[in-house]
């Protein structure tokens, strides 16, 4: 941290007024505790959970240490999603506690500088992890999440996969250009099973086939549809044939270890992805509702940056925030009631009570009105 000396300092003498030296003199102060918090909050979300998962690869499925950090590794570039904001706002409490509390506010206001001004940087700052988080979270954490969770259940999972599971969607391309769409109502990847399975043939947009069968079984490596019955449709979109079939075989080469490797949760895939896939669902008049919670929280999360340094500066100005300790403190307790929001308008946005759209930007709508009410009482 830099001492600050009213009478030495070379921001206040009176022919070096300069505020671009002003802007660097913030941005100086916020990197030393964005960065202790970077470390802190990391280490803490890892701690908290990742710790328990490696030591899981390596006592109860001999995992090597460096699976183990191949799977920590794979975990972290989530985790700085939401580490980035909250290390924003410890810095921002931090460095203008620190600046408050050796009366430098004071200092820069009789030099005519305002506290909008001096939130500037801090702002610009915040805004530059955003953009970063997005870049992150549509570019690296898609596949690095994937590649963690496949380390997982290559290693550890493999027993879950008996146990039957609910709502399987498959899409697969034929060589004749035919796009699949495979449902499953209820299915077990280790035992080879799907049940209630609808399979939907589409050339480009328009339909091609429609089946529907009982069961779908994994057997001398080829997929056999069981009790069902096949719709064809003409050019028009009419059903122009009807075939029963006691036993057949679906022209679908996956087999279920293949599936069970190409599944993604939404936090495996970027927005074009999610953005299909809700197309996809919605196509098919599956609940596609969570899904756009899941696309608009990858626009919204990011943007916590920006709301948490217009929180933390009007805290940080209060008596006593530059400790470390209690500005640590202080901003898990900002960072809980924000997390807690934001999974109660999820919640809700999954429901389609609110549009998914408002649900994930509110907490930051609420917050950031808080924050900009809290920095015009302090700038007074």
């Amino acid at each position: 941290m830099m001492t600050f000396n009213l009478k030495n300092s070379i921001i206040f003498k009176k022919d070096i007024l300069n505020l671009t030296l002003v802007d660097r003199y913030i941005v100086n102060e916020l990197t030393g505790p964005f960065f202790f918090g970077l470390s802190a909050f990391t280490l803490l979300y890892v701690s908290c959970g990742l710790f328990f998962q490696m030591a899981k690869l390596i006592t109860e499925a001999d995992a090597s240490f460096g699976v183990a950090m191949k799977f920590l590794f794979n975990s972290l570039p989530q985790i700085l999603i939401y580490t980035l904001p909250m290390s924003v706002l410890l810095a921002s409490l931090l460095a203008f506690g620190r600046l408050s509390s050796d009366c430098e506010i004071i200092a820069f206001r009789a030099h005519g500088i305002s506290l909008y001004r001096l939130i500037i940087p801090v702002l610009f700052m915040a805004f530059c992890l955003t953009v970063l988080s997005l870049l992150f979270n549509e570019f690296i954490v898609p596949n690095s999440s994937y590649e963690a969770r496949k380390i997982v259940v290559d290693v550890l999972a493999r027993q879950k996969l008996q146990e039957m599971s609910s709502n399987l969607v498959i899409r697969d391309t034929s060589e004749d250009g035919i796009e699949r769409i495979i449902y499953a109502k209820k299915y077990s990847l280790k035992e080879g099973i799907m049940e209630d399975v609808v399979v939907n043939e589409y050339m480009g947009r328009q339909p091609v086939r429609v089946t529907y069968a009982d069961k779908a079984l994994w057997e001398y490596n080829s997929w056999s549809l069981i009790g069902g019955k096949t719709y064809s449709y003409d050019e028009d979109g009419k059903v122009n044939s009807l075939i029963s079939f006691k036993r057949t075989t679906m022209s679908v080469k996956k087999s279920p270890m293949d599936i069970s490797n190409t599944q993604k949760f939404p936090e495996e895939m970027n927005s074009r992805e999610i953005k299909e896939r809700i197309d996809r669902d919605r196509k098919m008049n599956l609940d596609y509702h969570w899904l756009e919670v899941q696309y608009h929280t990858k626009f919204s999360a990011p943007f916590a940056c920006v709301v948490f340094a217009m929180i933390g500066v009007p805290f940080g100005l209060r008596p006593h925030r530059s400790s470390s300790s209690v500005g640590f403190g202080v901003s898990l307790v900002i960072i809980f009631f924000y997390y807690i929001m934001m999974v109660t308008f999820a919640t809700i946005g999954n429901f389609n009570v609110l549009p998914p759209f408002i649900a994930c930007w509110m907490p930051n709508i609420i917050f950031g009105a808080v924050g900009f009410y809290l920095i015009k009482k302090a700038a007074g």
